[in-house]
């Protein structure tokens, strides 16, 4: 039963999955316009012809986004910095740090590579 019965198409189980109308469209579309016309159009999305809003006042968006920042719910235990950093010193693996405090290898990757930008070593 699957397939285009009139106008409509079918799934498997006979229900309507679209419009043959559509599938016209869209393969006429590609053959004027070419194959990418869909990736051109839909890539205009969001963008505005005229700035307004944060596009237009970047100073404006600045503090917009550290007010939202100062309000994240995902505060950075410093605790657990000092934990970590206590535990690269004896010789853990980031893995096993991670494992330890419960976060993310990625997560400890980056607080020590910080650490030790700063100048500090083990």
């Amino acid at each position: 039963m699957p397939g285009i019965k009139g106008k409509y198409i079918y799934d498997d189980k006979g229900n309507i999955i679209g419009a043959t109308g559509g599938l016209k469209t869209a393969m006429t579309n590609k053959q004027k316009y070419g194959s990418e016309w869909y990736k051109k159009i839909g890539s205009n999305g969001g963008k505005a012809k005229v700035p307004k809003g944060f596009g237009k006042n970047e100073s404006l968006a600045s503090r917009a986004g550290r007010k939202g920042g100062s309000k994240n719910r995902r505060k950075f235990d410093y605790n657990t910095l000092n934990q970590m950093i206590e535990m690269h010193k004896q010789h853990f693996s980031k893995q096993q740090i991670a494992d330890k405090v419960g976060t993310t290898y990625g997560i400890v990757s980056r607080r020590i590579s910080e650490y030790e930008s700063m100048g500090y070593t083990k």
